[in-house]
């Protein structure tokens, strides 16, 4: 009986299904960046996955707390994503985090929060949404240009390395 639900992160509950999901994403970017671009981004920070999302843990977590969200994706009182929104500025949010676990991939949770997030940028009273993504995720690049997403120069607020930019596409909607 899957009773899926959108839970808003809590890091008092959830600190451990977080940091979990960080290092699962981060490690298939990583991963996946390495297999199709040959570009080592362990040696290049001298941080493991599980390093760079403990170090980053509170940095995460405070990047959504002023007019931000984070959600948490549950099916049976299993964690099977993430995604949220964070401020750039008054007027401007950024979607950060989306991630569905591989196996729970093409069941529609990714639209299904993709959706929300966007509805909560309209409710926070946001007029443009961005976000970053790499070039191999291209069933994501499909979802978000349905979403009327379009792509963009480089905005400030990219995490990633330099090294990662010729992978990395910009993406903007007015809301």
């Amino acid at each position: 009986m899957n009773m899926e639900k959108f839970v808003q992160l809590d890091p008092s509950k959830h600190k451990q299904q977080f940091i979990d999901l960080n290092i699962e994403h981060l490690g298939w970017i990583v991963s996946e960046m390495l297999k199709q671009y040959q570009l080592d981004i362990v040696s290049i920070t001298g941080f493991t996955v599980e390093e760079y999302v403990q170090m980053n843990y509170l940095n995460f977590i405070n990047s959504y707390k002023d007019q931000g969200i984070l959600y948490i994706i549950e099916i049976d009182d299993k964690v099977i994503g993430m995604g949220g929104i964070r401020k750039i500025d008054d007027d401007v949010c950024e979607i950060k985090r989306m991630y569905i676990k591989p196996e729970f991939r093409g069941l529609g949770f990714g639209k299904e929060l993709f959706q929300k997030l966007i509805e909560k940028a309209i409710t926070f009273g946001y007029t443009i949404i961005r976000l970053e993504t790499q070039i191999f995720m291209n069933t994501a690049h499909h979802i978000y240009r349905s979403y009327g997403f379009r792509e963009r120069d480089r905005y400030p607020g990219f995490e990633g390395l330099e090294q990662m930019l010729p992978y990395t596409i910009f993406m903007e909607k007015e809301l």
